[in-house]
């Protein structure tokens, strides 16, 4: 549930609230044991150790885990910053603020042998923002998405390290992420290129996706796009696909 206030014209608070599952269950190994067939004792929950093509060992063990109960309190603000440049086109760049604080935000050891509690504050800023370059594109603007964000786990352990289903392995209390995204069009918004890319500060992690899409008609659309992964810390995220870089091509087609 949530609350809007309209401050006036230009700025737009509200204040929020959550009490329900989470979207994603946090999980736990459910027995430590490994066979090398899995045959009748795979039924009964014993993980498995198998071998790849190529002669890599995987195993494949078993979980056991719940939806915890999120409790989240926050708030957002979201406004036109008094800000005109003539000469980047005259639009006022709109900024968005974001505050959660949840409690007893429920994780997994870094073994996944245990749950731990800790409340979680996370904060995000970010600015959209119309800009005309007439060197690059002099009949249409810009697009410039600039987002920073901040996470903290207030009761970090001094035993353990954490691990999260949907964020990875956790090794910090501390956790700052930049993001950017720039677009334009060109053919009267047919031809539109596009770069996004995001940084994990903590985790030293970067991707990259460059991407061009042309929209032929109402029905066709061709997109070529590309993404490039990087990270030096191993077991965190964007580490695990640091050697899955990639270039594809897409076409859609719209029914109707």
């Amino acid at each position: 549930e949530f609350q809007q206030f309209q401050l006036d014209s230009r700025w737009i608070l509200t204040l929020n609230g959550f009490y329900g599952l989470e979207n994603s269950p946090q999980l736990l190994f459910a027995d430590p044991m490994f066979v090398l067939d899995p045959g009748p004792l795979g039924a009964l929950g014993v993980p498995a150790l198998g071998t790849a093509s190529d002669g890599t060992s995987i195993v494949y063990p078993i979980y056991t885990g719940n939806h915890p109960i999120q409790k989240s309190v926050g708030v957002t603000w979201t406004g036109d910053l008094p800000i005109v440049i003539s000469a980047l086109g005259g639009v006022n760049p709109l900024l968005r603020l974001e505050v959660r604080y949840q409690l007893d935000k429920v994780f997994a050891d870094a073994d996944q042998m245990r749950y731990i509690k800790s409340d979680d504050l996370d904060t995000g800023i970010g600015i959209d923002w119309k800009v005309k370059w007439n060197l690059l594109n002099e009949r249409a603007y810009f697009s410039v998405m600039p987002q920073f964000f901040y996470s903290r786990i207030m009761d970090f352990p001094d035993d353990t390290l954490l691990n999260d289903t949907d964020d990875g392995f956790l090794p910090d209390q501390d956790y700052y992420t930049a993001t950017l995204v720039l677009s334009t069009s060109y053919i009267n918004g047919r031809l539109i290129p596009q770069v996004a890319g995001s940084y994990l500060f903590v985790n030293e992690a970067s991707l990259i996706l460059p991407s061009i899409t042309y929209v032929m008609s109402n029905s066709w659309t061709y997109t070529i796009e590309a993404a490039f992964f990087g990270g030096n810390k191993p077991n965190v995220p964007l580490w695990l696909f640091r050697k899955n870089d990639y270039i594809a091509f897409k076409v859609k087609y719209n029914w109707g």
